[in-house]
């Protein structure tokens, strides 16, 4: 990382685009990667990871609890529970 570091990422300026305030936890995360990256089993899980969801949805599971069919609803629906008002009579009889 010390290539990319000294290269930098922007052009002939160099240096990364970081707030300064973050410098002390990305360059201890720089650290932590440079250790874990030749680990075999981090390698292993990180392939899973990137084949499982980085470029595409959530891999589908199956939902064991989840009926094959919505359940019926109780009582009427939220549009029928208050019956329409009852139409008001006219204030003059009909001729």
């Amino acid at each position: 990382m010390e290539q990319i570091a000294e290269v930098g990422r922007f052009g002939g300026f160099g240096g990364r685009f970081v707030p300064e305030t973050l410098m002390p936890a990305l360059e201890e995360l720089e650290a932590a990667y440079d250790e874990v990256r030749v680990d075999s089993a981090f390698q292993a899980e990180l392939a899973d990871i990137l084949e499982k969801y980085v470029g595409r949805p959530t891999p589908l599971l199956h939902a064991r609890r989840l009926p094959p069919r919505p359940a019926p609803r109780h009582g009427p629906a939220p549009h029928q529970r208050h019956p329409p008002p009852a139409p008001r009579p006219s204030p003059r009889p009909p001729p």
